[in-house]
């Protein structure tokens, strides 16, 4: 809505349904001082690049279960002046069990600050993990790409599940997730070798997905049943087995 908001010490706004609502912000004047806010809709989202939700000193911010929270701010949900929710004033931010943090935006940074219940990527664009990040439950890409770049993680409770983006670990950059679910859709892992390997060198491999072919070529397995000690085999054109490598 339009207008002043003049918003009390106890006050509390609600944005609920499923109808889109948008929720309106500003760092200069007229600057809108939540208390409380609690998002409780399944379409409830932050429409700014830069402009965040100023919330009240000892105010919250609130994602019940089974919302969601959508968000276009370029720095992502929470920790700055610039994210989402403004970290001035120290907010307290609550992501219920059931929630999730939609990152709508275009090219934008997945922030660390707290972890995530359900996490989720809905439009085209780059969304770039720069520090390790926790999600508690699910994380889902339908749009755009989720990056995690060199040396960095992503940690998972429950499923990963691509339904129509990019999900794509660098070089160094790890999934690690707690319960053994099944995830679905496609994971891009970058390695790279080193750019020199000598002739009695070699660099050893093995795939974090199930079913990974073994490109043809000189690729090896080590084969314990070929002769007393065992014996390098052929691994080209083959499907990678749980807990091994290849060379």
């Amino acid at each position: 809505a339009t207008g002043t908001y003049t918003l009390g010490a106890n006050t509390t706004i609600e944005f609920a349904g499923s109808s889109a609502t948008k929720i309106r912000a500003g760092v200069s004047s007229p600057v809108i001082p939540y208390k409380n806010i609690v998002i409780s809709g399944t379409n409830v989202a932050l429409d700014y690049l830069a402009t965040p939700i100023n919330i009240q000193s000892g105010g919250s911010f609130t994602v019940k279960n089974a919302a969601v929270f959508r968000l276009s701010n370029t720095d992502g949900f929470s920790g700055g002046t610039t994210t989402a929710i403004s970290s001035s004033n120290s907010p307290i931010i609550t992501l219920e069990s059931g929630s999730t943090v939609d990152y709508a935006g275009a090219a934008q940074t997945v922030t660390n600050a707290q972890s995530y219940k359900s996490l989720k990527v809905s439009t085209a664009g780059i969304k770039t993990v720069v520090n390790d990040v926790t999600v508690e439950e699910d994380v889902t890409v339908s749009a755009g790409e989720l990056l995690v770049p060199n040396a960095k993680n992503l940690y998972v409770t429950n499923q990963v599940l691509n339904t129509g983006g990019t999900i794509t670990f660098e070089n160094n950059a790890s999934l690690i997730q707690v319960n053994d679910v099944s995830n679905s859709g496609n994971i891009v892992y970058n390695r790279t070798s080193p750019l020199t390997v000598g002739g009695s060198d070699y660099v050893y491999w093995s795939s974090p997905v199930a079913g990974q072919t073994v490109p043809s070529g000189q690729n090896y397995i080590w084969n314990n049943g070929a002769g007393t000690l065992g014996g390098w085999a052929s691994a080209a054109t083959s499907t990678m087995g749980e807990g091994q490598g290849v060379i």
